[in-house]
């Protein structure tokens, strides 16, 4: 963390070059907290209980598996989802007194409404599927920097229903890219996404290590308006070491 290459080196007998190679395989590919993916952390604690990356609710990809053609959404459910009404109990209702009729059918509406809810949640989910890929499909063919600001209210003005229901929709829900990568539903409304990916851009091209001001003024020229304190916690969330340490790393070459 604090760059003591040539200490690392000579302690471990091998070359700084070696040191670096390793340090940055680390930096790319590891992570010091393990359940980070499901609690978040301290500047962005997961709102979600326990969100874990499975088998996706939705599957994006393109059809024949050819990027130029659209995209086909997919909307998967557990097998024990598919519910229906117990014929044993209508034909128990033939046999019963009337009062313990009335109490059964109560049941039955009860399960029905049940049912039907069910169905037209599954039914909001995909209506919001092809909404989000009709407004995102740049960013799902071309990747984060083309993604839309967007929020969960818009959506539901599309779709005429209340923001509560998008906001159950998306809770939890998994999405798989063309790409095969999987996210959770919530990355279409992350509003930070393109200028993360912007700061990171920047900072890849970057001659000599630009300081968070300097990163403010680059944005500004792109229409990105962010405080530098904003670009400070968006470089933190990419893993982008501050401007001295990356200087040291330029300096251990």
């Amino acid at each position: 963390l604090k760059k003591q290459f040539s200490e690392i080196a000579q302690q471990c007998e091998i070359t700084i070059n070696q040191v670096e190679k390793i340090a940055n395989f680390i930096t790319e590919n590891l992570n010091p907290y393990p359940a980070r993916s499901n609690w978040g952390d301290v500047r962005n604690p997961q709102e979600n209980e326990m969100l874990q990356l499975g088998a996706p609710d939705i599957i994006l990809s393109f059809f024949e598996n050819n990027p130029q053609k659209p995209i086909m959404i997919e909307v998967f459910q557990p097998a024990n989802s598919n519910l229906i009404l117990n014929a044993s109990y209508h034909a128990a209702l033939k046999t019963v007194d009337k009062e313990t009729k009335m109490k059964m059918r109560e049941d039955l509406e009860k399960a029905s409404l049940f049912i039907k809810c069910l169905q037209q949640r599954t039914n909001t989910i995909l209506r919001m599927a092809q909404v989000l890929v009709e407004i995102q499909e740049k960013y799902i063919r071309e990747g984060d920097r083309y993604l839309k600001p967007i929020t969960r209210a818009e959506i539901a003005k599309k779709l005429s229903v209340h923001e509560s229901t998008i906001s159950r929709a998306v809770s939890s829900k998994t999405i798989q890219l063309p790409n095969r990568k999987v996210y959770p539903l919530s990355v279409f409304f992350d509003r930070s996404l393109q200028i993360r990916t912007e700061i990171k851009e920047i900072v890849e091209k970057e001659k000599e290590p630009l300081n968070d001001q300097e990163i403010v003024t680059k944005l500004e020229k792109k229409g990105m308006h962010i405080a530098r304190r904003t670009v400070a916690k968006y470089r933190d969330m990419e893993g982008i070491l501050p401007a001295y340490q990356r200087k040291e790393k330029v300096k251990t070459k």
